[in-house]
């Protein structure tokens, strides 16, 4: 079909009728010869474009969450999962977006779609002997001036499957502030001194990191999810203390265990000090310095409220370390390698202060934790920066100033423990971001006990998506949880 300023050929040869089908599984499905599409926007200007899937008025099959669907091999989706948007042709009794995004003039996009019936399917009535019969339909409209980044970012959340991909296929959008990590996992981060990244969450300003990739949550399911971090820090504290015969009072870098972990977290109320009192907006005592020395704080007005909470997914935190290997020779790409890997942050099992006995692990169920170290290094405004050790005195300072998460007025927690092979202390440490830029985990500095600035972070739920505003601090990014 060519209709004003697009092209848009359909190929026929392999239409969507799921008549007489059977249940099969998700590889099975992946062998799929698929349907093909392709949209050409001719025009001088840029567009956009809406792709629905139209079910016909002969389609029987009523309850659609057993009929998957997947567009340009991303992940699959239950049409019944679908945004249920209104019908465009004549003889369809209900349509579910698939996709919307953005084309430059001449640009082209093809995509190939693939059906079929989950394999978890009953056999009953509900579903035997029943058709569906579908259309795709692609729904255009000319731009006046390229879509900027925040209509981008908000199509991209309102697509299902919501992965990084959705925005980096969308070539219109200014990507100076924004960069992928070449890591095994790709992540996208938005990186310089001052990006657009600002949104309103918890009825105050939040940053976003970046979008996460392969973030696996407490069903074991793995997607892209976007990970913040609280733009002001919430008070001072220890990350963590212990009683004097225990590492000398300076607290045990194990954050499944850590006094602040369960500050910021639900489920430790029985706590007498710092018990989840960030989760549920009280006040009481927290610990502040070596000996488990305490102090009053109040979160009453700055904690989590009931209606973020929903927001927030609970997820796997990596926190492993760089093991036996010098982390202060290393830059962001080998930092986020080891807080992936198995190496945990302590080496030393008697010796003076590091005589604890709690077992140290590398990864963290939870809900409220804190930037890791490989977050500020890629936070950087370039690859040369990258390459850097964030340790070393070295370490340039152009990479530190142009960092937005440097933040000049105070020291602030990492979740990233840190091994000094060198020192007995090695299970007492974990790093912290400087004021003045770089990170410090040497032995001599980055004792639990210490009191250092908190700055929460979260992963959002992977149904969370972007209504408005466009990332400017002034005009802060606006969420919506889909369905709500």
């Amino acid at each position: 079909i060519t209709t004003g300023c697009f092209k848009i050929e359909f190929q026929d040869n392999n239409p969507i009728q799921m008549e007489k089908s059977y249940p099969i599984s998700d590889e099975e499905a992946k062998e799929l010869t698929p349907y093909t599409f392709t949209i050409t926007n001719t025009c001088e200007s840029y567009a956009t474009y809406q792709i629905n899937l139209e079910l016909l008025d002969t389609t029987t099959l009523e309850n659609l969450d057993y009929i998957n669907v997947r567009l340009n091999e991303k992940r699959k989706q239950s049409i019944g999962s679908l945004e249920e948007v209104t019908t465009t042709i004549q003889n369809a009794k209900s349509a579910r977006k698939l996709e919307i995004g953005y084309l430059n003039h001449l640009e082209s996009k093809t995509f190939t779609m693939q059906m079929w019936m989950d394999e978890n399917t009953p056999a009953n009535e509900e579903v035997m002997n029943k058709v569906l019969d579908s259309k795709i339909t692609v729904n255009t409209s000319v731009l006046t001036k390229s879509p900027t980044y925040a209509e981008v970012i908000t199509n991209c959340s309102n697509n299902g499957y919501k992965t990084v991909d959705c925005m980096l296929e969308n070539s219109t959008y200014e990507k100076e502030d924004l960069m992928l990590d070449e890591t095994i996992d790709n992540n996208l981060r938005y990186i310089g001194s001052n990006p657009n990244n600002y949104v309103t969450f918890n009825n105050e300003l939040w940053q976003i990191i970046g979008v996460m990739n392969n973030v696996e949550d407490e069903n074991g399911k793995k997607d892209s999810r976007i990970k913040l971090i609280r733009t002001e820090a919430i008070g001072i504290y220890s990350w963590d203390s212990s009683a004097s015969n225990v590492n000398g009072g300076m607290g045990v870098n194990e954050w499944s265990q850590a006094d602040l972990m369960k500050l910021l977290n639900p489920g430790y109320e029985s706590e007498s000090v710092g018990g989840s009192l960030y989760w549920n907006r009280e006040n009481g005592t927290c610990y502040k310095g070596k000996n488990n020395a305490i102090t009053t704080c109040n979160f009453s007005s700055m904690g989590i409220n009931e209606n973020s909470k929903q927001f927030i997914d609970n997820v796997i935190w990596n926190t492993g370390t760089s093991g036996s290997a010098n982390y202060q020779k290393l830059n962001a790409k080998e930092l986020f390698a080891y807080e992936k890997s198995s190496n945990i942050g302590k080496i030393c099992t008697s010796s003076k202060p590091c005589n604890d006995t709690v077992s140290r692990t590398t990864k963290w169920l939870g809900k409220v934790g804190l930037i890791s170290l490989s977050d500020y290094g890629f936070a950087a405004p370039n690859k040369e920066c990258y390459n850097a050790c964030l340790f070393h005195s070295s370490y340039p300072q152009n990479c530190k100033i142009n960092n937005w998460l440097t933040e000049n007025d105070y020291n602030y927690w990492s979740i990233s423990p840190v091994v000094d092979p060198g020192s007995v202390n090695i299970g007492t440490n974990t790093a912290y971001i400087m004021s003045n830029g770089g990170v410090c985990g040497y032995h001599a500095m980055g004792w639990l006990d210490l009191i250092q600035s908190v700055r929460p972070s979260i992963f959002l739920n992977s149904n969370v998506k972007i209504i408005s505003g466009d990332g400017t601090r002034e005009n802060s990014y606006k969420l919506e949880l889909i369905g709500e």
